[in-house]
C-alpha cells in the first residue's frame, strides 16, 4: 500500500479525534503507522491515548516518534505531560525542558511553559510533604525524649518542650504565609516576575508580557496608553535582585502554578 493510503488513515484519524472518537482515531493511526511510520502517525496517536488516560501508551508512542525524530516538540510535549499525570515529575520535567528548549513556535511556548511549571509545582509539593513527614516523626521523637527526661530534671524539660513547640509552630507558619508580594508581579499577567524593565512611564513589567503586548495588541503602553516601542524598554536590574533574593529564601515560588 501507498504512503497516500497511510495519509488518509491520517486523515480520518483526525476527523474521529475531532469528534472524541479516539478509539476509532487509534485504529486509523495504527493502520497509518503499518503503512508507513512516521513522527507524525506516533504522535496523535499518542494524543489520543492521552485522552483515554492511558498514559503509557501514550509514552509508548512519543518515544517511538522520538526514535524518528529526537527534536520534536509535540511528542516531546505530550511525553512530558504524560509523565507528569503518571506523577513521574522528574522525568516529566527534563522532557518538558527540551520541549521548550526545541520549541519554534510562539503560540505554543505558553502550553510548555505552564505544564513545566505544573510539574516543578508537583514536585515541590511531593518534596515537601515528604519533609513534613520527617519533621513529625523527628519532633514526636524529641517529645519522647523530654518525657523521659521529665522525671530527673523538669525544669529542663519544660524550656525544651516550649522551645520545640516554638519551633513547630515556626515551621507551619512559614509553611502557611505563601503570599508574593504585589511588586514582584507583573502588571498584566499579575504573576511573579521573571525579567523586570522599566519603560519610559516609569511602570515595571515582566519583559515577556509587555512584549507580548506590543506585538499583538499595539504599539504603547497598556496602563498609560502613550505611544511606547521595544527600543525604548530597558532592563530594572534592582528589581530583578530583590526577586532573587526573593526566591532564594522562597523558593515554593518558584514552582507556583498559574490558573488551570
Amino acid at each position: 500500500m501507498s504512503t497516500s493510503t497511510a495519509e488518509t488513515h491520517n486523515l480520518n484519524g483526525k476527523k474521529c479525534y475531532i469528534n472524541r472518537r479516539f478509539e476509532d482515531a487509534i485504529d486509523h493511526y495504527t493502520k497509518a503507522i503499518k503503512i508507513a511510520p512516521s513522527v507524525k502517525y506516533f504522535q496523535n496517536r499518542a494524543m489520543c491515548y492521552y485522552q483515554l488516560q492511558d498514559y503509557k501508551q501514550s509514552e509508548e508512542d512519543c518515544k517511538r516518534a522520538l526514535e524518528l525524530n529526537p527534536n520534536e516538540v509535540k511528542p516531546l510535549y505530550f511525553l512530558g505531560i504524560s509523565l507528569l499525570n503518571a506523577k513521574r515529575y522528574s522525568e516529566s520535567i527534563s522532557w518538558l525542558s527540551k520541549a521548550l528548549y526545541h520549541n519554534a513556535v510562539i503560540t505554543n511556548t505558553a502550553d510548555i511553559e505552564q505544564a513545566l511549571k505544573k510539574a516543578r509545582h508537583l514536585k515541590f509539593e511531593e518534596e515537601e510533604s515528604k519533609k513534613i513527614i520527617q519533621e513529625i516523626e523527628f519532633h514526636t521523637y524529641l517529645e519522647d525524649l523530654i518525657t523521659k527526661d521529665q522525671a530527673e530534671n523538669p525544669e529542663k524539660s519544660e524550656m525544651a518542650k516550649k522551645k520545640l513547640q516554638e519551633l513547630t509552630a515556626g515551621s507551619a507558619e512559614k509553611r502557611q504565609n505563601r503570599e508574593i508580594p504585589e511588586m514582584l508581579c507583573g502588571k498584566i499577567t499579575l504573576e511573579l516576575m521573571k525579567d523586570p524593565v522599566i519603560v519610559p512611564s516609569g511602570i515595571t513589567y515582566d519583559r515577556e508580557e509587555i512584549v507580548q503586548h506590543l506585538r499583538r495588541i499595539g504599539h504603547f503602553d497598556p496602563f498609560t496608553r502613550k505611544p511606547l516601542v521595544e527600543s525604548e524598554i530597558i532592563p530594572n536590574y534592582a528589581l530583578k535582585e530583590v526577586i532573587e533574593k526573593f526566591l532564594d529564601e522562597n523558593p515554593w515560588a518558584k514552582y507556583e502554578p498559574g490558573v488551570d
